[in-house]
């Protein structure tokens, strides 16, 4: 989850409509020196197929539904874990709070 946090911190968009994360690697080639803030946890390798398959469901503000795994499951021919489905719910829920997190 700290992976996916930071990863969203990153992502989300000024007013401007550019990223935190691209506004951080322009500082960092106008001074030449990489800002901390870039730097996160890696998504662990264990669970790369889980964020796979959560980018791929995430399109939107709404929260995933049940429903939508279910049917993108049917769809793709992936068959995750209960497990799973609730790493995949877990980040669903991050990202959400990340939205509405303005730092």
């Amino acid at each position: 989850m700290a992976a996916a946090g930071h990863i969203f911190k990153l992502s989300r968009q000024g007013e401007d409509g550019a990223s935190y994360g691209a506004k951080l690697e322009h500082l960092a080639k106008t001074t030449g020196r990489r800002p901390a803030a870039l730097d996160g946890p890696p998504i662990p390798k264990a669970v790369k197929h889980v964020w796979g398959w959560f980018k791929e469901l995430r399109a939107g503000q709404d929260p995933i539904t049940y429903l939508e795994i279910s049917a993108w499951a049917g769809l793709t021919g992936n068959r995750p874990t209960p497990e799973e489905v609730r790493l995949i719910k877990r980040l669903d829920t991050v990202y959400l709070n990340s939205l509405g997190d303005g730092k």
